[in-house]
């Protein structure tokens, strides 16, 4: 282990460590870069758990008393096991912007609203409502209508999630209601708290070693031609030391500027350039 953090340490700026993994097997490379990526994983992991499911929680239960507090009075919503209805007639068109629930604020972004209709859409209905509202989701009295990023419509009928119990919400019943949903997720956090670190430490692991072949691929011209690397198995082991380094720098920023946007590529590619030129031989 000893070994282990003396390289992590002087792959911040020795480039003997470099030197050492393109020539050295590809095991050793990858295992370096394994075990690293799983304790930056475990330690992104913990993080979560420990700061983002609570916030997660708090707006969750802001959100919830938003709602609660701008519910109308006389607003009546029923659903009868195969339809979704709200009464009085006033409200057979309703329209929630979710970016004033604190669980979705986000200002920068325009808003995108859920729309309601107290009747029954066919598919191009649906999206030409969507497009002239300028909304991504649609609920109608059986399904509802979300728009991907892609701009495809799809489909989910409310029968397949609601079952065939029959509820009535109204502003009577809203705080029983509430008590479920807050039940509900105290229980989903309580589980999910046990997940998340295994969850995050395998999955950041595994998309960053696929993101490593991309990656050698396109590196691995510009370094050969650089004369820094002879063939891609050397461009892979140094691209599998770098992306450790660039993955520390990539969290450390996030944490000291959770606001900014993503330095990953930016910082992978300078220092790829800075490294290789360094490396390159000289006649």
């Amino acid at each position: 282990m000893k070994k282990y953090f003396s390289r992590l340490a002087g792959s911040f700026y020795d480039l003997g460590v470099y030197r050492y993994f393109i020539k050295t097997k590809t095991s050793q490379a990858f295992g370096y870069f394994l075990v690293s990526l799983l304790i930056i994983g475990t330690l992104v992991g913990w993080f979560s758990q420990r700061q983002l499911l609570p916030l997660f929680k708090e707006r969750a239960v802001n959100s919830l008393d938003y709602l609660r507090q701008n519910y109308p009075s006389d607003l009546i919503i029923n659903w009868d096991g195969k339809q979704l209805t709200t009464e009085p007639q006033i409200y057979h068109r309703l329209e929630l912007n979710l970016q004033l629930l604190p669980l979705f604020q986000a200002p920068a972004e325009p808003a995108w609203p859920l729309i309601y209709v107290n009747s029954q859409l066919d598919a191009p209905q649906a999206l030409t409502l969507l497009t002239q509202e300028e909304a991504t989701i649609l609920i109608d009295q059986q399904a509802v209508f979300a728009l991907s990023p892609e701009g495809d419509l799809n489909r989910y009928w409310l029968e397949d999630y609601l079952g065939d119990n029959q509820f009535v919400i109204d502003q009577q019943s809203l705080p029983k209601w509430g008590d479920l949903f807050s039940t509900g997720l105290d229980r989903l956090l309580a589980t999910f708290s046990w997940l998340i670190i295994p969850i995050v430490a395998i999955g950041l692991t595994m998309v960053r070693l696929l993101s490593s072949l991309f990656l050698a691929a396109l590196l691995w011209l510009p370094a050969s031609l650089g004369k820094a690397v002879k063939n891609w198995r050397e461009t892979w082991r140094f691209t599998l030391v770098l992306m450790v380094v660039v993955e520390i720098i990539h969290w450390l920023a996030r944490l000291l500027y959770p606001q900014s946007s993503s330095i990953y590529a930016l910082a992978f590619w300078l220092l790829s350039v800075f490294i290789l030129l360094a490396l390159k031989p000289t006649n």
